[in-house]
């Protein structure tokens, strides 16, 4: 069967119904195999680029995960301080 060494992953109703939508207009056609979610995820995915990967991690940040982030950033940039000077020197800036 095709489902041979397959396995379950977990994507959110409307993705699926937008993985299911695309399928069906894939397989509008006269010939060929049927089209099956792998076909469409393998392509997608194989598409994927350095740039692609920084968005999506990106998105996964918290804003704690940025303000300690900016604060290696402010660090790095040789300004000694505490996270506690460095969170005073972030309000400072935001308030005025």
């Amino acid at each position: 069967s095709m489902y041979t060494g397959s396995v379950v992953v977990r994507v959110h109703k409307d993705t699926a119904r937008v993985i299911r939508k695309e399928l069906e207009r894939l397989n509008k056609k006269d010939f060929g195999k049927r089209l099956v979610a792998d076909d469409l995820i393998a392509l997608a995915v194989s598409k994927f680029t350095d740039e692609d990967r920084i968005v999506l991690q990106n998105k996964s940040l918290s804003n704690t995960d940025r303000i300690e982030m900016m604060y290696r950033d402010h660090l790095k940039n040789g300004h000694a301080s505490s996270k506690e000077e460095f969170l005073g020197l972030l309000l400072q800036a935001k308030m005025f």
